[in-house]
């Protein structure tokens, strides 16, 4: 995969927007940017030509609004309001991570393997409803608002969470010593054999994870991304939306030590 990125990277221009802001739209005084122009046409191939020349006019805005108003200091980035909304954004990106969605993606063979089914199948039906269920968000963004879809699919997460830990404490017990395999391997519904999980507890469990997933990549998944990048104003967006971005990692780390 990472010989293909490669290789791929040798063949994509130059963003339309890079080529602009490099040369300077002040600098060009009005002239047309023909590289970027040229690279606006080529990623634009099948668009009609008034098209292409309205998003090229758009970003020479875009561009020269942000040549005018400039970049924030870190000293300037890192007071007033935009530390405010830089404590909002880090929050949202690092409690994405921490909401449970890691425990699902990493251990989920594991933990469905404890409770008596095929840990790599239940995997994959996993991340289809997690890639499915984003095509909801992206209908549902404008429409709902992001604090709106941000709040109703936190809820919904919070109950199939809850549900899950209710069956897995209640429903499935894990004996101290497995003498054929590890705990997990010996995982067991009550008045059962090593092993064997109910019928009814797992399809509990599996139910409880589809919809946890499913709520997540409608909502926490997608949507933190465009939350982080729409509320810094232009002077600030570029850092805000690196610390942001590292945040995210930051918690994706914590979260494979920890567990």
């Amino acid at each position: 995969v990472a010989v293909g990125l490669a290789l791929g990277m040798v063949f994509l221009p130059e963003s339309p927007r890079y080529l602009m802001r490099k040369a300077g739209v002040n600098r060009m005084q009005g002239a047309v940017n023909e590289p970027a122009m040229a690279t606006l046409h080529w990623l634009r191939q099948g668009a009609k030509l008034d098209y292409v020349e309205v998003e090229y006019a758009e970003i020479m805005d875009e561009v020269a609004e942000e040549e005018r108003v400039g970049q924030a200091s870190w000293s300037e980035f890192l007071s007033g309001f935009a530390l405010r909304l830089l404590a909002v954004g880090v929050a949202a990106q690092f409690l994405q991570q921490l909401c449970g969605i890691n425990a699902f993606m990493y251990y989920g063979p594991a933990m469905f393997k404890m409770a008596g089914l095929d840990g790599f199948t239940i995997q994959v039906v996993l991340s289809s409803v997690n890639f499915i269920m984003t095509i909801p968000a992206v209908v549902l963004v404008d429409r709902c608002g992001r604090k709106g879809l941000l709040r109703w699919t936190g809820f919904l997460m919070s109950v199939f969470m809850i549900l899950l830990g209710v069956v897995g404490i209640t429903s499935v017990q894990i004996p101290s010593e497995c003498p054929d395999g590890t705990k997990t391997d010996c995982a067991h519904s009550a008045n059962q054999p090593f092993g064997s999980v109910s019928w009814s507890t797992s399809v509990q469990i599996v139910v409880s994870g589809l919809l946890f997933v499913g709520s997540f990549a409608a909502g926490w998944g997608p949507v933190v991304w465009v939350f982080c990048a729409e509320i810094f104003p232009l002077k600030y967006r570029s850092k805000g939306v690196g610390v942001t971005t590292s945040a995210s990692w930051l918690g994706t780390f914590i979260v494979a030590q920890i567990t």
